[in-house]
């Protein structure tokens, strides 16, 4: 017999039937929030390595982080794409920091588009008494395999902006 473990994502979890949300459906629900300043300056180092940077280079990154609160992973992930264009132009040799930063205010981060959905979903997350994954030691340590229980994470923070994930 093999363990599954199944993880689903919803942008927010009122919009999920009730009968799908009850007890023995779903076993544990957590909240994905948007990466705080360490977890941005670990988003942008794995983006940076994506587009062959070596993130040790790039060691003023905390005005990048400190300018991009509110900023997803995948908006992080377009702003390094946006910045190789704009040193591109420049005819800079390599991409700098500066390049980053000043590529900043071209990027509108969902969390300013939508700010009052957002909220809301935050609201609904702690009315709800919903985990914060990103601050749980217990979900962000445990190895896939012993994670044997159906799981709701609510918020796609690191991919879009918030939202639910399943896993179960």
């Amino acid at each position: 017999k093999t363990d599954v473990l199944l993880v689903a994502t919803a942008n927010s979890i009122a919009s999920l039937p009730p009968e799908l949300l009850r007890a023995g459906r779903i076993d544990s629900t957590w909240w994905v929030d948007l990466p705080d300043a360490v977890q941005r300056e670990e988003i942008l180092k794995i983006h940076l390595r994506k587009v062959k940077r070596d993130p040790a280079k790039y060691k003023s990154l905390k005005e990048v982080v400190d300018k991009t609160e509110g900023f997803s992973g995948a908006e992080l992930e377009v702003l390094i794409k946006e910045a190789l264009v704009h040193a591109y132009t420049k005819k800079h040799k390599e991409l700098m920091v500066e390049d980053i930063v000043e590529t900043i205010p071209e990027i509108t981060p969902i969390s300013k588009m939508q700010s009052k959905e957002i909220e809301a979903q935050h609201r609904d997350a702690k009315d709800r008494g919903i985990k914060d994954a990103s601050k749980s030691h217990a979900v962000a340590k445990a190895p896939v395999g012993d994670m044997k229980r159906k799981v709701n994470f609510p918020g796609a923070g690191a991919a879009a902006s918030s939202g639910p994930i399943v896993a179960g």
